[in-house]
């Protein structure tokens, strides 16, 4: 199943963050899945992979198409990744990215040059629920938006343009 969504991975650079995520690799690329397409835009592709034996969810995937003339998205992830790291900023972590040349990938005719490995996370941080302090969702819960809101800026000070903070 790892073949059809990306055909020449035995060629691809891996990066890993942890130490089990080599045995990872290796079972995502021998077992069989089940992969849900969660969202598919013009640059990238993000996947929910299960094991047919589990079922629930365990991975997301988010893998890019080759572009011609663009930039390497995947190493532009790690070099963010690495600056928020010296920043002290908490980010979740991946466990592992892959990628190769995209435009060797666009020349090829492959779906995607590279992507990146996420544990799933299948409900979030916070909830809807989580905004109200009580079930008729009349009172707002003022000190967690007022922390999202502190937190935000202290990333703004510190340099971090964030796109999307819906």
């Amino acid at each position: 199943m790892w073949t059809v969504l990306f055909p020449n991975w035995k060629k691809f650079k891996f990066y890993f963050f942890s130490k089990e995520a080599p045995q990872i690799l290796e079972r995502i690329s021998t077992e069989k899945f089940n992969f849900e397409i969660l969202k598919n835009g013009a640059s990238r592709c993000i996947f929910i992979l299960s094991f047919f034996k589990e079922k629930k969810p365990l991975f997301l995937i988010k893998a890019f198409k080759p572009q011609f003339l663009k930039t390497n998205k995947v190493i532009k992830y790690l070099r963010t990744l690495s600056k928020l790291e010296k920043l002290n900023i908490p980010v979740i972590k991946p466990i592992f990215l892959f990628w190769e040349s995209p435009q060797i990938a666009f020349f090829k005719r492959e779906p995607f040059y590279g992507g990146i490995v996420f544990l799933y996370i299948e409900k979030g941080f916070v909830k809807r629920e989580d905004l109200f302090l009580d079930d008729k969702k009349e009172k707002v819960n003022y000190e967690l938006i007022k922390n999202l809101i502190s937190f935000l800026f202290k990333l703004h000070e510190k340099g971090v343009y964030l796109k999307d903070t819906k």
